[in-house]
């Protein structure tokens, strides 16, 4: 569900971006306006720089994953 999230506002620029492929099909040329395409690359930063946060490596070449307490622990389950 959390990956659901994190990728929606991808999938949205991508079907923005084939609309507007599809509309200047007949020409090599596809025009957008400036704010829109701002609004792209915004996008396209934040969900680069969230996959970057989730796997990154440290100088040794190691993943570094944080740890994230289970579901059963926050609701006081089993190991509590």
């Amino acid at each position: 569900m959390d990956v659901n999230r994190r990728i929606a506002p991808v999938k949205v620029t991508v079907s923005l971006l084939y609309r507007l492929l599809d509309q200047a099909k007949d020409g090599r040329e596809v025009v957008i306006d400036r704010a829109l395409f701002e609004s792209v690359v915004t996008t396209l930063d934040l969900a680069v720089e969230d996959l970057g946060s989730r796997g990154r490596v440290d100088e040794s070449g190691r993943k570094i994953v944080e740890a994230q307490p289970s579901r059963l622990a926050a609701a006081g389950g089993p190991g509590r």
